[in-house]
């Protein structure tokens, strides 16, 4: 008798020896496939928007640059200072504007043009801006963005009234 409880016992420690079921198996492997899941979601919905945020701060630059030449057609450059550029109109009393000046503001992180006292915006988020007369007629135009990206352009200028 004692010989059978020990079979008995033995046999039960046996049979209840604790692991892993299968569903206990596959509810793991559903949970961990769940999360690789949506860190991969995760992962390609951040390179989207980092692609759109490049592609808008580009599409503003090349924005900025048609609308900064449009503008300055018409006008012949004064001075050039490291920080800013005073441009007086070719026909002053058809714009109705003495003189126009591109630069940064001092408060702000804008870009823009400086006309009669009024401010017409240009870019956004520029941390620096840097004016530097090179040759005849062109003006090189280096803009530091608070991203750290840093971009360069020349702008043809007239340099004096014809």
């Amino acid at each position: 008798m004692i010989r059978q409880k020990k079979k008995l016992f033995i046999l039960l420690k046996i049979k209840f020896k604790k692991g892993f079921t299968l569903l206990e198996m596959l509810l793991s492997l559903f949970v961990i496939s769940l999360f690789l899941l949506s860190a991969n979601q995760l992962i390609g919905y951040q390179q989207r928007l980092q692609n759109s945020f490049e592609f808008k701060s580009e599409q503003e630059w090349h924005l900025a640059l048609a609308q900064i030449e449009h503008r300055l057609k018409n006008y012949y450059c004064m001075n050039v200072y490291p920080r800013g550029v005073d441009f007086n109109p070719l026909h002053p009393e058809i714009d109705g504007i003495w003189y126009i000046t591109l630069k940064r503001g001092l408060s702000g992180t804008h870009l823009y043009f400086d006309k009669n006292g009024g401010n017409e915006p240009i870019m956004t988020n520029v941390r620096s801006v840097q004016f530097k007369k090179e040759g005849f007629g062109k003006l090189k135009m280096t803009v530091t963005f608070y991203s750290g990206e840093v971009k360069n352009a020349y702008l043809l200028l007239y340099d004096q009234k014809s």
